[in-house]
Parts: C-alpha cells; structure tokens; sequence
C-alpha cells in the first residue's frame, strides 16, 4: 500500500496547483528513508540531504523543525519506506510498504551514463530515466540493473549504491558519477575499503557482491547478468545491527 499524505498546514496548496507548478514539471528535491520498527533511519543525514538540495534547488532555507513536527503525526511503524518530497513551498510525504529481500538479481541498464545533471548527493524529480530501466529489468526476471560508464566501468544500479566484498573490505566504484548514498558512506565509516574503477569484465574476481540503500539495506547480489556470486551475510549484520544502536525515536531528534 502507497499513502501520500499533504501535511495540514499545507491544505490550501492542493487546491491551488497550475500548469506551471513545481509538482508538474517534476521541479523538487526528495529523500527516501527507511522505517523500521521504532522509526526512520538515519533522519538527521536525510535532513541535511534534503537542506543542501533546498539551497541549490530553490536558493532558500529548509526549515527541518515543521518537517519534524509533521513527521510525529504520521504512523512510522512497521516496515516502510517514506519518501520527503520537498517543492518551493511545500512538502509531501510518501509511505509505502515494504516487504524484506535479502538477496536480489541483476542486469544491465541499456544505456551508458555520460555526465551528472545535478550534484551527486542531491536528489530531484526528474529519474524517469532511471524508472525506466527499472521497470525493464522487472519485466525481465531481474530486481535492479546496473548503470555503466562509457568505458563499460561499473557504477551503481537505478536505485542501489553497488559494491564487492573481498578480505573483509568493501571494494566500491570510483566515479564522479556515482551518487552518494546515505547507506553506502555508513558504510564506509563501519569498514575498511577501497575505491577503484572496475571494470564489467573484470567482476568475475569478486566472490561477493552486494547493493544497499537507505530502505533496504545492505543486500547480496545473487548474480549480475549471467556473473554468479557467493552469499556473505558479514556487512549486512553489522549494518544492521549499527541500524539498532542508531535508531532513535522521534521524539528524540
């Protein structure tokens, strides 16, 4: 189930939407975040994500304690994604259910990525691009699919931070244009890694290969293409387990 709820101070803006308003022409900024059981992940980094993308965005200030005290009057429990989706004058929030996954399979995206539109630690409205080669992978028999540079280096999937697991160190894409993600730099501070260009040819070394973002996690790649890899559960649990100590109420933030 999909709720997409216009907090009550913002009422009068659904009635007053025109053809040249931020919500038709995909004009905003958004952060998606994971809930799990006590609330969301991570909110503190979300919020400052979300104030860096107001700046550059709409050139003006977020004012992160409105977006708090409309959060406390939501249902955050449970297991859910919550997209903050923030326009010139307003913000929506979007719950969604969603249902574990360990493991995922992975294809390619059609199209290689050339150069970066926005920053990369912002995001925006316009990823039809990215939905599109979503939903083609779906259709397909796959979960995600990965983005490729013009070198054939890999990059990350439409929706997922990617990275291998080789001697307890991550071994993580280098690229400019590579967002990010919340999850991944987590990551980068709970282990040892290296960053490094690698190419689709060379995967085969890898004996684990793993995905994360802010609602799933930290999931292992069963296979990329017709490239099989081992199931290593090490990175997962001591994220989540980090997930545990750092999950604050609401009320506390």
């Amino acid at each position: 189930m999909v709720r997409t709820i216009i907090p009550q101070r913002f009422q009068e803006v659904k009635g007053n939407l025109t053809l040249d308003s931020d919500i038709l022409i995909a004009k905003n900024i958004f952060t998606t975040l994971g809930i799990q059981n006590k609330g969301p992940l991570f909110l503190r980094e979300h919020l400052k994500r979300l104030r860096r993308g107001m700046e550059y965005m709409f050139s003006k200030r977020l004012d992160e304690s409105l977006i708090l005290k409309d959060l406390l009057e939501l249902d955050l429990e449970g297991y859910q994604s919550l997209r903050i989706t923030v326009y010139s004058n307003f913000y929506v929030f979007t719950l969604k259910e969603i249902t574990p996954r360990d493991e995922i399979k992975l294809t390619l995206f059609r199209e290689k990525k050339t150069k970066n539109l926005f920053p990369n630690d912002i995001k925006h409205g316009n990823y039809l691009y990215r939905l599109r080669e979503l939903e083609h992978a779906q259709e397909n028999g796959f979960d995600d699919a990965v983005e490729l540079d013009l070198k054939q280096n890999i990059l990350e999937t439409s929706i997922r931070n990617l990275f291998f697991f080789h001697q307890d160190k991550l071994i993580i894409p280098r690229s400019d244009l590579i967002f990010k993600g919340i999850t991944l730099e987590i990551l980068k501070y709970l282990f040892k890694y290296e960053e490094q260009e690698i190419r689709l040819s060379e995967i085969e070394q890898y004996d684990h290969c793993m995905t994360c973002n802010s609602v799933r996690g930290v999931q292992n790649v069963l296979n990329l293409g017709d490239v099989k890899f081992k199931i290593n559960n090490k990175v997962k649990e001591f994220y989540e387990n980090y997930c545990k100590e750092k999950n604050y109420q609401m009320s506390t933030l």
